[in-house]
This record gives structure tokens, C-alpha cells and sequence, in this order.
């Protein structure tokens, strides 16, 4: 049975109606919290705000364009009040190698992917109670080498290094900020790679986890429930690594 110990606390969950970020949003509203999907597609975040509400959860969706201040700052008013808990859980830009990969395309990397999460902190922070926890969603490839994907894995770690030194500096007000890094989890993107290698007939990585495959979007969104919740009192600036032991094998 799913513990109702977030009743009366209010979550903004960015990218909410992602694969990951959906789960997200339903664990925090099985808690009891009032969630606000805030994400690019409202189409998607209505359809999800409904399906909570059906499950009698409490849920309200907003748009975000996660690069852009104005955005959050309209995100933030649908609050109405004092967050509790800030989670950010998108990315945007393209793949491509040193060569291939264009200024231009190396900054939409970095547009939502690590300077949304500054602004979603930065205009969160000031409506944040203090005990908040702010939880930032980064990635295995912030820590590992990336040839073709150097934007995506360079976004990344800046968000983990931004999440530890922004946990430092809000340490005084009792605002927690943790990283929760995914490795492979089965959503929309993960399948329609997995098709692709099928059919060109390539090996999938995920046949190389300990664990044994992917993993479930509701394993990220369990790690960030944890980290936000009272049991993670004495826990900031710390990075919680869910990919099935894959970072454990070699190349």
C-alpha cells in the first residue's frame, strides 16, 4: 500500500508528461501531494492530469517551455502558493559527434537540458518552504564517454555539478537539491531505439545489464519520491545513480 505522507505538499514536476516525468507525477500524487505537470506538450499533460484525477490523485496541468524564464515564471503562478518539491526531468537538443554537431545544436543541448534547470531553480527557489527538496534528473552519460552524443553528455554533467553546488548554497534554508541519474528505462525513446536496432540487426546494450534489461519509469520516479521525502532529511548534494548495475560492467 503507497504511503499518504506528502498530503498537503504541492510538487512541480518539469517534463511531467514524459515517460519518466509521468511516473514521477502519479508517485507523488499516490502520496497524497497536489501535483503540477508542468511540460512543452499541454496536450499531453491535460491527458495526464485526468488520468490522475480519475485515480483520485490531485493534479494540474501547465505549459513549459523549460529554456525560457517568462515560461517558468507562468508555470510558478499556477502554484498559487509556496512548493515543496521541484522536480526537473526533460532535455532538448540533437545527437552528433565534434564534427558533425553545430554551435548552434550544441547550445540547444544546453537550452533546456542544463539552463532550464538553472532557471526552473532559480525562479522556484524564492516560493520553495523551507525543508523543500528540489530532485534534478540527470543521466549515466553525464559520467561516461559520448563520441556521438557529446551535447546530451555534456548537459548533463552540468547538471550534476550544478545541482551539488546549488545544494551548498541553499543549505542554510534547509532546501535540499539531489541528482537521481537513470540509466537505460523503458519509455517511448528506448522502444523506438530498440526497434531500430532490430531491424538493422544490432546488438541492444541493455542485454548487458546486471540487473537484467531496462529499467521501469516508476524505479526513477521511486528513487525520487525517497530523496524527497522526510526519510532523505539528511541527504543533499548527493547523486542516486538507478541503471541496474550497468555502470559496474565494462566496456
Amino acid at each position: 500500500m503507497t504511503l499518504r505522507d506528502m498530503e498537503g505538499r504541492v510538487a512541480l514536476v518539469a517534463g511531467g508528461a514524459g515517460g519518466i516525468g509521468g511516473a514521477i507525477c502519479r508517485h507523488f500524487a499516490d502520496r497524497g501531494a497536489r501535483v503540477i505537470i508542468a511540460d512543452l506538450s499541454e496536450r499531453r499533460a491535460n491527458l495526464l492530469a485526468a488520468s490522475i484525477a480519475e485515480c483520485g490523485g490531485d493534479a494540474t496541468a501547465t505549459h513549459l517551455d523549460a529554456g525560457t524564464e517568462a515560461s517558468w515564471r507562468s508555470a510558478l503562478d499556477a502554484i498559487g502558493g509556496e512548493l515543496d518539491y521541484l522536480v526537473t526531468s526533460f532535455f532538448s537538443g540533437f545527437a552528433g559527434s565534434v564534427e558533425d554537431l553545430s554551435l548552434e545544436g550544441w547550445e540547444t543541448c544546453f537550452r533546456a537540458t542544463a539552463a532550464g534547470v538553472f532557471l526552473g531553480m532559480h525562479v522556484a527557489v524564492p516560493r520553495m518552504v523551507c525543508g523543500g527538496s528540489i530532485v534534478n534528473i540527470a543521466s549515466v552519460a553525464a559520467h561516461s564517454a559520448s563520441p556521438q552524443n557529446i551535447g546530451y553528455s555534456a548537459a548533463k554533467a552540468a547538471v550534476v555539478n550544478l545541482s551539488r553546488s546549488v545544494a551548498l548554497g541553499l543549505s542554510d534554508r534547509k532546501i535540499r537539491v539531489n541528482i537521481v541519474t537513470p540509466g537505460m528505462i523503458r519509455t517511448r525513446a528506448l522502444e523506438a531505439t530498440m526497434a531500430a536496432l532490430a531491424e538493422r540487426g544490432e546488438a541492444f546494450e541493455g542485454d548487458r545489464v546486471p540487473l537484467g534489461g531496462p529499467g521501469d519509469p516508476h524505479d526513477i520516479a521511486e528513487a525520487v519520491g525517497f530523496l524527497c521525502s522526510d526519510a532523505a532529511r539528511y541527504i543533499t548534494g548527493a547523486e542516486l545513480v538507478v541503471d541496474g548495475g550497468l555502470g559496474l560492467v565494462g566496456p
